[in-house]
């Protein structure tokens, strides 16, 4: 007889990941992980040595935290955790010109506005915020 996964099965599973979903031998085995270039979701085969069932295991980036270096600690964070970028871009003359230029070579071109961002869509600096953060830099404010 053919022993069915059962949703409670794959629920006590994925709290603790720690017994065959099939037989509940602890005597499980995963394999190398696979994640494909711009994806966010990782998959890693695994296999229980008892009973020889395999199955999947999937994993999905859901939000990350900062490793830490030197260089995130030496600015202060903005409300978001970012560091600020018109102090960045003050405390820098050849990054603020670089960003003149960057904003300079974007202007021409039409991505959409900062009112079409979703809130899940990693968004490193919107033009609106790059705008603000070299006018702040330049004595302008925000």
């Amino acid at each position: 007889m053919k022993k069915e996964l059962t949703q409670d099965a794959v629920e006590r599973y994925v709290r603790t990941a720690a017994h065959c979903p099939f037989c509940q031998s602890e005597n499980i085995q995963a394999g190398a992980e696979d994640r494909p270039d711009g994806t966010t979701t990782l998959t890693q085969d695994v296999e229980c040595l008892d009973c020889g069932r395999e199955w999947r295991e999937v994993y999905r980036v859901v939000d990350l935290e900062w490793a830490g270096d030197a260089e995130w600690e030496a600015y202060p964070p903005a409300d978001d955790d970012r560091p600020d970028v018109g102090n960045l871009l003050a405390a820098a003359p050849d990054l603020l010109q670089a960003a003149r230029c960057a904003l300079a070579d974007l202007e021409g071109f039409v991505f959409g506005t900062d009112a079409d961002l979703e809130g899940d869509e990693p968004v490193a600096l919107t033009m609106k915020e790059l705008r603000a953060a070299i006018a702040k830099a330049e004595g302008g404010g925000v």
